[in-house]
């Protein structure tokens, strides 16, 4: 499901109100927002660039962590943190392909040899 910006923001609104009217929901104490930037990775590259231009501009300090083939920027607004981040296409897949395993593969005792798939 994907949402527009407008309705992005509305929903962020009514949950920050539900936890405030609502003390007995819980919060998550070390969470934060935090996703992938969608889009071809030209696109999802330019708005991040974008994005640090106009906090840049609008004076608000944020952190941008770069590494081969990835970018992230986190900015922190009253205690609470908001990031978001892009690795490129051939990264993502080499990630993916390295963990296509995982359900396959588990560990076993000893009378198995350690491995049960």
């Amino acid at each position: 499901m994907t949402v527009s910006r407008d309705e992005y923001i509305t929903g962020l609104r009514a949950i920050a109100d539900l936890l405030e009217k609502i003390p007995e929901l819980p919060h998550y104490d070390y969470g934060f927002p935090s996703f992938a930037v969608c889009g071809s990775d030209e696109e999802a590259f330019s708005r991040i660039d974008a994005a640090a231009t106009a906090l840049t501009e609008a004076g608000i300090l944020f952190h941008r962590s770069v590494s081969p083939g990835g970018v992230s920027i986190e900015i922190a607004v009253a205690g609470m943190r908001y990031r978001f981040s892009r690795i490129d296409e051939r990264r993502a897949a080499e990630n993916e392909a390295r963990r296509s395993y995982c359900g396959n593969v588990q560990a076993g005792d000893e009378q198995d040899g350690g491995v049960r798939g």
